[in-house]
């Protein structure tokens, strides 16, 4: 029992960290952004700006505070380890027991396709069922963390750092410290769970969960961290890209052509990362 005590103190610890951090990144750029704007009007000569101006123009720039957020949480992930190290004395550095190691470059490249499957993947499904009427909060919270911000800020932001910063905690921390005590297959399902709470609405949190899954499993079988980061910033980095350039229209035919499309590559991905990792690649850290 002490053990599962343990284990769920260190996963509760990961998750605070995180939400922490992305908390404190949005109250420090929200004082900053809203001063420099007021500061600015008043150097400008022009009309003081009212304070729904100013809360309107730091909520279109809000992804910057939450990837602030994540950038900080890095160095704490790194605390939070060297003091675990200290208490349990052990010696394991934070990427070496995340194993943010290097991957072949066809591993990494199956990895990025797999991304991409994914979501094709899942905006087909969304499209053909209509499940954006059923689950309105999906596209309230999205559209402006993807849309507001600009293509870059978006692209740098949910593409690059948020899905690398999840990875670290979700595959690289938690599901390594569950791997430890768990079968691998519930330590399988119960990381893929960790990562569907995290998101906000029931419908991401849906497909939040089969992604975890293969996140996962992609995780399991290579024993390289890159991948599921390389697999994650592609399926974010995907949606970005569709979200400001996609012209095409959401009909039912090119949706179905979406997931037959995705589908097949996905499953030559999933299956080329299966069978191109050799046995001593995908055993864990172990007694770390």
């Amino acid at each position: 029992m002490k053990k599962y005590i343990y284990l769920a103190g260190f996963a509760a610890a990961v998750i605070a960290i995180f939400a922490l951090s992305q908390a404190i990144g949005v109250v420090i750029f929200s004082l900053v952004s809203s001063t420099v704007l007021v500061v600015y009007s008043i150097l400008q000569g022009g009309p003081f700006l009212d304070f729904s101006t100013v809360t309107r123009l730091v909520d279109q720039y809000i992804l910057v505070g939450i990837m602030l957020g994540c950038l900080l949480s890095l160095p704490l992930y790194w605390l939070f380890f060297q003091v675990r190290n200290t208490c349990l004395e052990k010696k394991t550095g934070l990427l070496e027991y995340s194993r943010l190691n290097r991957a072949p470059f066809f591993q990494l490249a199956a990895g990025l396709l797999a991304g991409v499957s994914i979501y094709l993947i899942i905006i087909g499904i969304i499209e053909i069922f209509e499940l954006r009427q059923h689950f309105p909060k999906h596209d309230e919270i999205l559209e402006p963390v993807i849309l507001q911000p600009g293509f870059l800020i978006s692209l740098l932001g949910v593409g690059v750092i948020i899905p690398l910063v999840e990875e670290l905690a979700l595959r690289g921390l938690i599901f390594n410290r569950m791997r430890e005590d768990l079968p691998i297959t519930t330590a399988l399902l119960l990381q893929a769970m960790v990562f569907s709470l995290l998101h906000l609405n029931p419908l991401q949190a849906g497909y939040a969960f089969i992604g975890g899954l293969l996140l996962g499993l992609a995780y399991l079988w290579t024993g390289s961290l890159l991948i599921p980061v390389i697999m994650h910033i592609s399926w974010n980095s995907a949606s970005v890209f569709l979200s400001y350039f996609s012209t095409l229209e959401p009909n039912i035919l090119n949706m179905i052509a979406f997931i037959l499309a995705g589908s097949a590559i996905l499953a030559l991905s999933m299956c080329y990362l299966k069978i191109s990792s050799k046995k001593e690649t995908v055993s864990f850290y172990q007694g770390a």
